[in-house]
């Protein structure tokens, strides 16, 4: 994985405005393929974009040293026509040799026997010419037939990714030296990609680490992607020169519409209280502080599943809770945030059965926040969280239990335990999965018990859907549960009361019934469950 080492800094120096980046987009995980092997290029099998396994086979090389093999048999035809040539000279010099015995016969001065001693030597010559000449030609057949007797090297993926780039074409001699451009690259991940520049001072005022941004995209017209400023890093001056910063922008990249290569161009600063952000992207930068050095707060958003549809968005929800979060007070070091391949379900049960038991403290609070699919046991009417590694098929062994999780937070000293689960439990599509030949189930509430420290909010009604907004690119409820919040409103019931009405509008707008849940109930959490400052 590529990258640079993060400094903690935050850029307060100059007047923070629009300061608009560009340049090409890279993935964030990527294996640049570099075989230290020269030949030509027979064939290259990937092509750019391509989903690829590991161990298929990316290019062939004929690797056969053409020129050395040319030269050797050169030498060993050089040799055989010398021999050949040898051969054509004794033979020549023994046919003269024989014709003066028969002139000295005619002459009377040699012997027949003389003579035909000298005609079968001329004869013997002959036939080693022809052998010579024969073996000459043999023996360049066969070096030319060596020098065809191509060796191939086959190029593989050594892992499963998307390849980004292709630097080989059929024909071309690769030298093999480990410096050069490497043959290809595959990206390992692609549920994220990044921007990194090199910005002045001015350039950079008013970023910080996880800053919201904006991602403009050339293949993309028209559209807006939300990000967030990953890593920020003063680079080394001379005494006297002005000062640069390293900044890596990261997007998210939910339903593969980004590609590395593609030209974006970034932009950030203070929009105005109550101002949505391009595309609508809740902004918490106007949230005053809520939460205090006791409180807690567990991230989950799962989008990529590796064996099962994904979950559109739900990287982009959690990466925007824990935005909100942090604007709104929580220490970066009181949050776990679990996404994608991260959110296991050791990772899951890790977090909610020994760090927030470890951690959590009598009189503070704790935010738990799933988005993912969630999936009913046909059996049982159980509800689930189905992690990064989970199967429908075997709730029982690879998701975890809704009601375990309502049972461990009810366990925690904490005072009060919010939960908010973008998810849903009926099997009947969106954020929710089923057992392959079940049927979808009608879940009046997920079948589990509160503590009586708990509230949680959910995105659906009996047998509803979780419904997602390509526009917003959000989940409804995440998306109006931040709006709520964005807008002052300063409790769980609050912002239950502003979103539930938002979500079943728009809903409705893309031909669906959601209705958000508030457990226990409006009534039984007024004036508890409060987003403001402990006092």
């Amino acid at each position: 994985m590529r990258g640079f080492w993060l400094a903690p800094l935050l850029l307060t120096v100059g007047t923070a405005g629009a300061v608009p980046v560009s340049g090409p987009l890279e993935a964030v995980e990527e294996v640049p393929i570099r075989p230290k092997v020269a030949g030509i290029v027979m064939s290259v099998k990937a092509r750019l974009h391509e989903r690829v396994s590991e161990g298929q086979i990316l290019a062939v090389l004929d690797t056969t040293d053409m020129a050395a093999a040319a030269e050797q048999s050169k030498a060993k035809a050089g040799l055989a026509g010398a021999e050949a040539g040898r051969a054509g000279a004794d033979a020549g010099l023994l046919k003269t040799q024989a014709e003066r015995a028969r002139q000295l016969q005619r002459m009377g001065a040699e012997t027949r026997s003389n003579l035909g001693d000298a005609e079968d030597l001329s004869l013997l010559a002959s036939e080693r010419r022809e052998a010579a000449n024969e073996k000459s030609q043999r023996s360049q057949v066969e070096e030319i037939a060596t020098a065809g007797r191509l060796r191939r090297a086959r190029i593989k993926s050594p892992v499963d990714g998307w390849v980004t780039a292709v630097n080989l074409s059929e024909g071309e001699r690769v030298s093999g030296q480990l410096s050069q451009e490497p043959f290809f690259v595959v990206a390992t991940d692609l549920s994220e990609l990044r921007l990194s520049a090199t910005l002045p001072q001015s350039a950079a005022a008013g970023l910080g680490v996880d800053q919201p941004v904006r991602f403009a995209v050339a293949s993309q017209e028209g559209a807006s992607f939300p990000g967030h400023a990953a890593q920020i890093q003063a680079l080394p001056r001379q005494e006297g020169s002005k000062p640069f910063y390293r900044v890596e922008l990261r997007v998210g990249n939910p339903g593969g519409l980004l590609w590395p290569g593609d030209q974006a161009t970034v932009s950030w600063g203070a929009p105005a209280k109550g101002a949505e952000l391009a595309a609508g992207e809740p902004d918490p930068s106007a949230l005053s502080k809520a939460f205090g050095e006791r409180d807690l707060a567990v991230v989950v958003g799962v989008e990529r599943y590796p064996d099962l549809p994904a979950s559109d968005y739900s990287r982009s929800d959690a990466e925007a809770v824990k935005r909100f979060l942090l604007a709104m007070g929580m220490r970066e070091g009181n949050i776990q945030t679990l996404l994608d391949e991260r959110a296991s379900f050791a990772g899951i049960r890790k977090v909610v059965e020994t760090w927030l038991p470890n951690r959590a403290a009598a009189g503070g609070r704790v935010f738990f926040y799933y988005s993912g699919h969630g999936a009913p046991d046909p059996a049982s009417g159980d509800a689930y969280l189905v992690p990064a590694d989970g199967d429908p098929n075997y709730l029982k062994s690879t998701a975890y239990p809704l009601a375990q999780l309502y049972a461990k937070l009810g366990e925690l000293p904490a005072s009060e335990v919010m939960v908010v689960l973008d998810s849903c439990f009926s099997g009947a599509g969106g954020r929710s999965l089923l057992a392959k030949g079940a049927r979808p189930l009608v879940l009046a509430a997920p079948k589990a018990a509160l503590g009586p420290n708990t509230a949680v909010l959910t995105a659906t009604g009996a047998g509803q859907i979780s419904t997602s907004s390509p526009e917003k690119r959000h989940g409804l409820l995440t998306y109006h549960f931040l709006k709520a919040l964005q807008d002052g409103q300063d409790s769980l019931g609050a912002a239950y009361a502003a979103a539930a009405a938002a979500v079943r509008d728009e809903a409705r707008a893309l031909n669906a019934e959601q209705e958000p849940q508030l457990l226990p109930g409006p009534e039984a959490v007024k004036s508890r469950f409060l987003f403001h400052a402990p006092r």
